[in-house]
């Protein structure tokens, strides 16, 4: 099997148009998507976007002879622009 030429076709989103719940990544040229580029929508103003997304850094002590990994959640804020996100999964509406 031959996975060297390929597409995807996926769904680009406004950011006025995601709503709660919605798990987007960023639509960068040039740059893979990987499981920690995916971030979701926490909460939606008429101006801002808040988003969080898990991050893991690590740090190689030499003196332990091990790796320690730092695993947490990033919280942040966005303006809403026309830049548009690639929607991974659409969020389930609140009962």
């Amino acid at each position: 099997m031959n996975l060297t030429n390929f597409t995807i076709e996926v769904e680009l989103v406004k950011m006025q148009d995601l709503e709660l719940g919605d798990t987007v990544t960023r639509k960068e040229e040039g740059q893979g998507i990987t499981k920690y580029s995916h971030m979701t929508v926490r909460n939606k103003t008429d101006k801002e976007i808040t988003f969080f997304r898990p991050y893991v850094v690590s740090e190689d002590f030499s003196y332990t002879g091990g790796v320690i990994c730092y695993i947490g959640i990033e919280e942040f804020k966005a303006p809403i622009t026309d830049y548009e996100y690639i929607l991974i999964e659409k969020g389930r509406p609140l009962e």
